[in-house]
C-alpha cells in the first residue's frame, strides 16, 4: 500500500489501520517508507495532514490522516512511530504455555462487539470529549509523550466508570520499556550455547569472564573464530544477547561484586526462543493433567504460572532484577523484594516475596 492510498482511506473511510509486517515496508524503497512513515506520523493529531500536488495545476492539496491504527512488526520501527505508539511485546510462548487461539470460524462474533462499540462510541461522544479536555492526573514516571498517547484511551476509561481509569495507568506502567527487537540467526545459537552452560553453573548467574571461556572451548562452533578469526569479546556477547532482554548485571558473592548474566533470565529466553525447549521449573508433562509440577494444575487452556519469571512480568514488565549486598533481589522498576534463588520454588520464580 502507499502513501498515496493510506490517506486519501483516511480521508474518506476513517477506518482503523491494521497494518501487519510494517518493519518489511521500512526496508524497502527508501522514498515510499517516508512517505509511509509521515503519514502514520501526522495521524497521531486530528489536526494531522498530508499535504500534496494537485495533478499538472501543482495546486496544494491536503488530506487528513487522523485514524486510529494498530500496527505489528516483529523487528524495530521508527523511533518516530514508536514514540508516537503504546507498544506491546509479544513473546513466542514458552514451554508450558498454552495461549488461546482464536479460530477464523468465531471472527463472526466480534462484529457484534463491534456493533455494541460503535453504539457506545456514538452515545457517549460529547461525555468522552469532555474527559478529554479536561486532562488526567498522569503518575510521573510517564513522560510527556507517554501521556500524549495515552489520554484518549483514559477519557473512555473515564466515561465507562468502574475500576477503568486505573486499570489503563497499571497497563500503561506496564508496557513501558518493551525489549527492542526479536533476534534470530547466530543470536538465537549463541543463546542455546549459553543457556547450556548457564545450566551447569551453580549459584545466581554465570560471570561473564567465564561465560566467554566456556563459549570458545566449544568444539565446532564459531565462537573462538567469531571476531575476525579472533574470539568472540563481552561487548558482543552482551549486544547479541540484548534483544532477549538479557544483560549483564552486577551481584554479591563470596565478598566481592561479580558481573555476569543472570540464570534465571537466560532459561526464560531459552524456553521462549530456543528449538526443542526443555521443561521450566521443574514441570513435566502429563497426558491425564497437562501440566504437573510441584503445585500440580489441570491443564485448563490457561497459561500456567510457574514459568520462570513470568508472574512478575506480568505486574512490572520485563526488568532486570537488582542483586542486593545481603544476597536478596529487588525489581529493578519496583523496588519489590523477589525470591530468584530457587528456581520453581512453590511453583514461582521471580514472585513477590
Amino acid at each position: 500500500m502507499s502513501a498515496a492510498v493510506l490517506y486519501r482511506l483516511v480521508e474518506a473511510h476513517r477506518p482503523t489501520l491494521l497494518l501487519d509486517e510494517l518493519d518489511a515496508t521500512f526496508k524497502g524503497d527508501p522514498e515510499r517508507a517516508e512517505a509511509i512513515r509521515g503519514t502514520l506520523n501526522a495521524g497521531h493529531r486530528a489536526d494531522g495532514r498530508a499535504w500534496r500536488c494537485k495533478g499538472k495545476t501543482l495546486e496544494p492539496e491536503s488530506f487528513s490522516c487522523y485514524a486510529p491504527a494498530a500496527l505489528a512488526a516483529i523487528r524495530a520501527m521508527p523511533e518516530t512511530l514508536v514514540d508516537r505508539s503504546l507498544v506491546i511485546v509479544l513473546h513466542r510462548a514458552a514451554h508450558g504455555e498454552f495461549p488461546a487461539r482464536l479460530r477464523r470460524a468465531e471472527l463472526g462474533s466480534l462484529k457484534v462487539l463491534g456493533r455494541k462499540a460503535a453504539r457506545w462510541a456514538a452515545d457517549n461522544a460529547t461525555s468522552v470529549a469532555k474527559a478529554y479536555a479536561n486532562g488526567f492526573d498522569m503518575p510521573e514516571a510517564l513522560g510527556a509523550r507517554e501521556t500524549d498517547n495515552l489520554e484518549p484511551l483514559l477519557a473512555v476509561a473515564t466515561v465507562a466508570g468502574g475500576d477503568w481509569p486505573r486499570r489503563v495507568l497499571d497497563a500503561a506502567l506496564a508496557i513501558r520499556q518493551p525489549i527492542e527487537v526479536e533476534a534470530e540467526g547466530d543470536s538465537v545459537e549463541l543463546l542455546r550455547d549459553v543457556a547450556d552452560i548457564a545450566e551447569k553453573w551453580g549459584g545466581r548467574g554465570v560471570p561473564t569472564v567465564e561465560l566467554l571461556a566456556a563459549l570458545v572451548a566449544l568444539e565446532d562452533r564459531p565462537w573462538a573464530t567469531w571476531n575476525r578469526g579472533r574470539e568472540l569479546t563481552a561487548s558482543q556477547v552482551s549486544k547479541k544477547l540484548k534483544p532477549f532482554g538479557i544483560k549483564p548485571q552486577q551481584w554479591w558473592e563470596a565478598s566481592s561484586t561479580t558481573r555476569g548474566y543472570d540464570r534465571g533470565r537466560i532459561r526464560l529466553a531459552a524456553a521462549r526462543y530456543v528449538s526443542a525447549p526443555q521443561p521450566v521449573c521443574g514441570m513435566e508433562k502429563s497426558t491425564e493433567t497437562g501440566l504437573k509440577g510441584q503445585n500440580s494444575i489441570p491443564h485448563t487452556g490457561q497459561t500456567p504460572k510457574a514459568e520462570h519469571f513470568l508472574e512478575h512480568e506480568r505486574r512490572c514488565g520485563p526488568r532486570d532484577q537488582i542483586a542486593n549486598p545481603d544476597g536478596t533481589y529487588s525489581c529493578g522498576r519496583c523496588r519489590a523484594p523477589l525470591d530468584l534463588s530457587q528456581p520453581g520454588r512453590n511453583g514461582k520464580v521471580g514472585s513477590r516475596a
